[in-house]
């Protein structure tokens, strides 16, 4: 017995349309392409008018189980969109594949790479990697899913090596589109993963670049501060789950609804990072939580002034924490 379309649900197609052109519409969604089960399920079609179609080469079999509209695949993204489909639900464009589609690497000739949930069919022709790690952060580019920008990085420098990781982390700062903190963020997801050692040496070193120190050294510096003038000690790279999102926190004080932010301008400078930012501290907002963000030189140069500061603010949340909610109810970490 067929399952339900794995993947790249779409709404219902007009009704007035008839079997050919509920064909048309999908494919047309896809880049030319449609999988067997969207044509029993999401379209309605039967078996046979499946193999009709197929025997006319209106369909035409680019996977055991996925089909062009009339032609091959002509287009380096047609052919990942195929293989993604074939790999079904859950599966992402990664790797090579994926930093071609983000304009990381150039296309290259060999099989698509896609990644997928443990227990996904295994499908001939395609590099296919199980992800053990539990869902990652996914994107859609040239119309195809794919992983996201930091998980590609990961996947190319344990896959390719040096050389193609720098030219990917490179690209993507020249487009303005590379985000330290969901470098980090990714880092920490697949710790020990083969590549995230070269993707953090090339993190830190973008932070030396760009700001003259790393982010350890802020960190160590901010901890310091609070050390030397008295102030609690924050939870450290603690997620903070909210209403609206979950945020890794680089310090936070849970009773009293303060997070504190550690990069410094230069890495969050892209015009994505800055909507980013502002989003977050919308939704801290919005929980009753403040989002501070401190410089190197807020917490080296100007640190009494900042413990100050700091003092008075973590005075002002305890006391407004309501008293019927549990410290911990504060804000999950």
């Amino acid at each position: 017995m067929s399952s339900p379309p794995p993947l790249l649900i779409h709404p219902a197609p007009p009704a007035s349309f008839g079997a050919d052109q509920r064909v048309a519409w999908l494919a047309g969604r896809q880049l030319g392409l449609v999988t067997r089960d969207q044509l029993l399920h999401l379209l309605g079609l039967t078996r046979h008018q499946i193999a009709g179609r197929i025997a006319r080469g209106l369909l035409i079999p680019v996977h055991r189980t996925v089909y062009a509209l009339g032609v091959r695949p002509a287009t380096p993204e047609a052919r990942a969109m195929a293989a993604v489909l074939a790999c079904g639900d859950g599966a992402m464009a990664s790797h090579a594949t994926a930093a071609a589609l983000h304009g990381m690497l150039p296309w290259r000739r060999g099989p698509v790479h896609v990644t997928t949930p443990p227990s996904t069919r295994r499908v001939a022709g395609i590099a296919v990697h199980v992800s053990h790690s539990g869902p990652s952060v996914g994107t859609t580019r040239l119309r195809v899913p794919c992983t996201a920008d930091a998980r590609t990085l990961i996947d190319v420098a344990g896959s390719d090596g040096a050389a193609p990781a720098r030219r990917a982390w490179s690209s993507l700062a020249g487009q303005r589109r590379l985000r330290p903190r969901m470098v980090e963020h990714e880092l920490r997801l697949h710790s020990g993963r083969r590549g995230t050692a070269l993707v953090r040496e090339m993190l830190e070193r973008h932070r030396l670049a760009t700001t003259g120190h790393t982010k350890s050294e802020l960190e160590a510096a901010a901890l310091q501060l609070c050390a030397a003038h008295g102030l609690p000690l924050p939870a450290v790279n603690r997620l903070v789950v909210l209403q609206d999102g979950t945020y890794e926190a680089d310090m936070s004080w849970a009773e009293a609804r303060l997070v504190v932010e550690l990069d410094g301008w230069a890495t969050h400078r892209s015009p994505e990072q800055f909507e980013d930012d502002r989003h977050r501290d919308f939704d801290f907002e919005l929980a009753g939580w403040s989002s501070v963000r401190l410089t190197w030189t807020a917490v080296t140069a100007q640190a009494e002034a900042t413990a100050r500061r700091l003092r008075r603010r973590l005075a002002v949340g305890r006391e407004s924490v309501p008293t019927d909610l549990a410290p911990g109810q504060a804000g999950r970490q």
